[in-house]
């Protein structure tokens, strides 16, 4: 009987293992790269950035916002991360992929990212 118990403790360890490793781990956050170079620098759409981000976070959609990189010559690589009463990433992505560059930009990109803490 003691060997049973201890299978069935197993067995139910397991199955649990299993199911939390099969679900997948959904995107909370938006990564931000919008850099200049030597060329110049797209003002226009970091103010535009920045604005669009003030919006969010004063509406309660984004949690946490992280400057990870600030690049010397302006812009950097930022993160958005939805608060807890949200799900649904796009509502992050959708109004940032929408800012329009300026061809001075050198480099503007929006990414899903697991969350801004993440490694």
């Amino acid at each position: 009987m003691n060997t049973l118990l201890r299978s069935s403790i197993l067995a139910l360890g397991f199955a649990s293992f299993a199911s939390q490793a099969e679900s997948p781990v959904l995107p909370r956050a938006v990564t931000v790269d919008l850099r200049g170079g030597f060329t110049g620098f797209d003002e226009v759409t970091y103010k535009a950035f920045r604005e669009k981000a003030g919006e969010m976070l004063a509406q309660g959609l984004v949690d946490h916002f992280v400057t990870k990189i600030r690049g010397l010559e302006g812009g950097g690589v930022y993160c958005l991360e939805l608060a807890p009463a949200y799900e649904d990433v796009s509502l992050l992505l959708e109004p940032l992929r929408a800012l329009d560059p300026q061809s001075e930009t050198v480099f503007y990109d929006v990414q899903p990212s697991v969350g801004c803490f993440e490694p």
